[in-house]
């Protein structure tokens, strides 16, 4: 059975891009409103305003909206309904909840609504305009993806009816055709090995249920293994996130992970590439001393990286050399990785929203720090 550590959490670096976007504020005080235009305007955002639901919608079927402002409380609805509604019907829309009920309760519902942050009233511009190239930089991110899979359909289709018009270029078309099926083919394939990962995690917001339910699920799909997740401290080394221990004596583990956290996870964290090693030559090359430690075992690792290149985690399996890692259990690796970097931006974002609201709106929420 697992055994389980999870003490530490790490830092998040916003990034900031501009492009031309179409930002739609839905707010009722007129007032209010304007503010926020005001103070998000810039050559690189069109903004658009509406101060009923029934106005937004009209806006939503005519425009292609980037990212939606809501006001919580709204004369005909419910600004998180609205929020959930979005992710049904708009999908490549953002949404973030303006509120001036700034209590950690209410950020968790945002999240939980489909909304990807939430802002307190009165709102710092400054703030603001931070967490909107936030939400942007994602919404960008996530477009690209869906048009890379439109696109690769799209040519599919192409290389099909040309493969029928034009006999003599069959064997060419035909090689294109495969590379692009087998191109959307890893695409989905990556996508369904993750899918109970993505679906368990979805509206997860506690760093220790996150990696609990990430080592359950790597167990679950690679069978036993000896599993460590190793997280970056605040003394900028590295700790032990959790791990699953199938193979050494109950008091002997801790010591191997001791000594792992201080060779294998920097190695990890520095290199770019999944390190699959299968013998103890290359072992002892990439660990030194410390190979020992995993001596007669199976290495496959990986750092999970978020889109500045960040070092959020790493993943790491072990056991037995009899009982080696395939290719499959290779790419479920890879394909783990980036998904539990993101969703653990979306913890630390809304954790540190949660300490901003015990510091900010102490007096006013009844919480207490």
């Amino acid at each position: 059975m697992p055994s389980i550590h999870l003490p530490i959490t790490t830092n998040f670096k916003p990034t900031t891009e501009s492009q031309l976007l179409h930002v739609l504020i839905v707010e009722d005080d007129h007032d209010v409103s304007t503010v926020l235009a005001d103070a998000i305007a810039c050559p690189a955002r069109r903004i658009h305003q509406a101060a009923t639901l029934e106005q937004a919608r009209k806006i939503l079927a005519h425009l292609t909206i980037n990212l939606v402002l809501i006001d919580r409380a709204l004369p005909d609805g419910n600004g998180l309904e609205f929020a959930a509604e979005l992710r049904r019907t708009h999908s490549h829309a953002r949404s973030i909840i303006v509120t001036g009920q700034a209590t950690f309760e209410t950020a968790l519902a945002a999240i939980r609504a489909g909304a990807v942050d939430f802002i307190p009233k009165p709102v710092n511009v400054a703030d603001l305009n931070h967490r909107i190239e936030l939400a942007l930089h994602q919404q960008r991110r996530d477009q690209k993806a869906r048009q890379r899979v439109l696109r690769l359909r799209r040519l599919c289709h192409e290389l099909n009816q040309a493969r029928h018009q034009i006999s003599q270029q069959v064997d060419v078309l035909c090689c294109d055709l495969v590379t692009a099926y087998q191109d959307l083919a890893s695409q989905v394939q990556h996508i369904e090995l993750i899918s109970d990962l993505r679906s368990d995690l979805a509206d997860e917001l506690d760093l220790e249920q996150t990696l609990r339910k990430t080592l359950e699920f790597l167990v679950t799909k690679v069978g036993p293994t000896n599993i460590a997740i190793f997280l970056p401290s605040s003394d900028s080394g590295h700790s032990i996130g959790g791990y699953v221990n199938y193979s050494y004596e109950r008091d002997y583990m801790p010591l191997v992970l001791d000594h792992l956290v201080d060779t294998l996870a920097p190695r990890l964290a520095e290199s770019d590439d999944l390190v699959h090693l299968t013998n103890d030559k290359q072992l002892e090359a990439f660990l030194g001393e410390s190979s020992a430690w995993l001596e007669d075992q199976h290495l496959l690792a990986v750092a999970c990286r978020d889109e500045e290149d960040e070092t959020l985690a790493s993943i790491a399996l072990f056991r037995d050399g009899a009982e080696p890692f395939n290719e499959d259990i290779s790419e479920l690796l890879e394909a783990t990785a980036p998904l539990l970097a993101n969703h653990l931006i979306k913890v630390i974002r809304v954790h540190h929203r949660h300490h901003d609201l015990f510091d900010e709106h102490d007096d006013d929420s009844g919480l207490a720090a």
